[in-house]
C-alpha cells in the first residue's frame, strides 16, 4: 500500500480536503493510504509527498520563489 502525505494550513475546509484526497485516489489508486497534518506556516496550498516525491503547491512556498527571483 502506497503511503501519502498531505500538509495543509489550519484553514482548509474539510470539504477541500476530500476533495484533495479523492483527486490523490484518482491518481494512485484506491489502496494508498492519506495522512494529513497541519502546518500554520504554509498560509494556504498543500504540500503532497507519495514515496519520497514532493509536490509543494503551498503558497508560502510560492512566496519564497518570487522573493528569490527579485532578489537576483
Amino acid at each position: 500500500m502506497k503511503k501519502a502525505t498531505v500538509t495543509v494550513c489550519e484553514s482548509m475546509s474539510e470539504k477541500t480536503f476530500e476533495l484533495l484526497s479523492d483527486g490523490i485516489k484518482k491518481k494512485y489508486g484506491e489502496d494508498i493510504s492519506i495522512v494529513k497534518q497541519i502546518d500554520k506556516s504554509l498560509i494556504g496550498g498543500f504540500i503532497l509527498t507519495v514515496d519520497g516525491v514532493i509536490y509543494d503547491n503551498s503558497v508560502s512556498s510560492q512566496l519564497d520563489r518570487i522573493k528569490k527571483e527579485l532578489t537576483e
